[in-house]
């Protein structure tokens, strides 16, 4: 029987996780202090090796210090050596890896901070013309377009007007510019960035008790018209 390989971050916590996209024995991962509530986090680079047929081992091959919360990270589609971070000070992060080994640079290439709270997702749009375009989305409730060129970060837009925390979300890989983020009451929700703030699909989740069970209302929605609604009962 295989045998399942373990890794511990000593005395930290992992946010995130993810495979290199040209290299499948490198993995990085951002680890937190404290669950992120305060303290210091480390991005860390993993080897992944097979051994033989039933073993596979991991081990840290190098690691980053970065003195807030790191909640998330995405490897770049177009430049495998570039990643992104969201950032418990409400930043975003570019690292590159590896580095010059004659270097003692041990910070991350370019780093912007317009979120008033915690970045908990930073993604790099996949696609197209569009692939050093980057969406943070923060428990500000606030969503920020990126853009990395010769000169730094750039912000693009803000999109406003979400009415919880943004917890999450992905680029659309088939359409450009599209993208779904996922929030404490508001479960799914579709956004293109040139359209403005207006969401175009979302999914709600409304919870009742009832005689001691909950009851559960999702909602599908288009735009401002309600095309479904779901009961369960739990």
């Amino acid at each position: 029987m295989r045998q399942i390989s373990r890794l511990y971050t000593p005395n930290q916590q992992c946010y995130g996780v993810q495979y290199a996209p040209n290299n499948n024995t490198i993995i990085a991962c951002v680890t937190c202090d404290k669950f992120g509530l305060s303290g210091a986090a480390s991005l860390c680079f993993i080897k992944h090796s097979e051994n033989t047929f039933l073993e596979s081992k991991f081990s840290i091959i190098d690691s980053y210090k970065f003195g807030s919360s790191l909640f998330d990270l995405d490897w770049s589609h177009s430049d495998p050596h570039l990643l992104v971070t969201a950032n418990g000070d409400g930043s975003i992060a570019i690292w590159k890896w590896p580095t010059d080994p004659h270097s003692y640079e041990r910070k991350p290439l370019h780093i912007s901070k317009q979120h008033s709270r915690e970045v908990y997702s930073a993604k790099w749009e996949p696609i197209g013309t569009r692939a050093f375009n980057i969406f943070s989305a923060s428990w500000d409730e606030t969503i920020i377009i990126w853009n990395l060129n010769n000169t730094g970060l750039s912000s693009l837009t803000s999109l406003k007007g979400h009415n919880s925390m943004l917890n999450t979300g992905a680029w659309n890989p088939k359409i450009s510019g599209n993208f779904h983020n996922c929030m404490f009451y508001q479960l799914v929700q579709t956004e293109h960035f040139e359209y403005g703030m207006y969401p175009i699909v979302h999914l709600t989740l409304c919870q009742y008790s009832v005689r001691n069970h909950l009851m559960l209302i999702f909602c599908l929605w288009i735009g401002v018209t309600l095309i479904q609604i779901h009961l369960f009962w739990v």
